[in-house]
């Protein structure tokens, strides 16, 4: 049953249909979150991963290419946006507590010089970045002290994308940093 049930709904999603996303989000929202969840072990998190699965999903529209059953696709997607989640969150959590163990050190009287540097070379990184959007979550989160969901409302993106964006901002900036050295 869930088998010919999933072929139309696939077929349905496949032409654009809303009611067959309303559907599928129904039937399938919830074993997508927990499998976010215990991945995530983050309600908020876990619900990020809903929405960019099932966002995923619609926008994919006639190219939707689906082997095996609608569910372990959408389980299967959440689970690598969710380990993807968790790798981003690793390398943020890294990058602060490396920016608190330097930053005091900058701060020194006698590094007056290279701290005004420091910040003159990271405004030219950030002008290198191409993409306005990653660099406007970089700037809106870390110049102005932003939460990820502040950041997304104001840019109209979701808060995983947030999240992601001032991480691809901080690779390229580091990437900048080192070759400008």
């Amino acid at each position: 049953m869930h088998q010919n049930l999933d072929e139309k709904l696939l077929n349905a999603l496949r032409k654009g249909c809303r009611k067959a996303h309303n559907e599928v989000y129904r039937l399938y929202a919830v074993h997508v979150q927990m499998q976010a969840f215990y991945i995530l072990n983050d309600r908020n998190d876990a619900e990020d991963v809903v929405q960019e699965v099932f966002k995923s999903l619609f926008e994919k529209g006639e190219t939707l290419e689906i082997k095996k059953s609608l569910k372990n696709y959408l389980l299967m997607s959440a689970k690598y946006i969710a380990l993807d989640m968790q790798k981003t969150r690793t390398h943020h959590k890294k990058y602060i507590h490396h920016t608190a163990y330097i930053q005091p050190k900058m701060e020194l009287p006698g590094k007056q010089l290279e701290n005004r540097d420091f910040n003159k070379n990271v405004q030219l990184g950030l002008e290198k970045i191409r993409s306005p959007l990653i660099r406007d979550a970089f700037k809106l989160y870390h110049l102005e002290d932003k939460d990820h969901k502040d950041v997304a409302e104001l840019l109209g993106i979701s808060v995983y994308y947030s999240r992601t964006s001032v991480n691809r901002a901080i690779n390229s900036l580091r990437d900048f940093l080192k070759n400008s050295d």
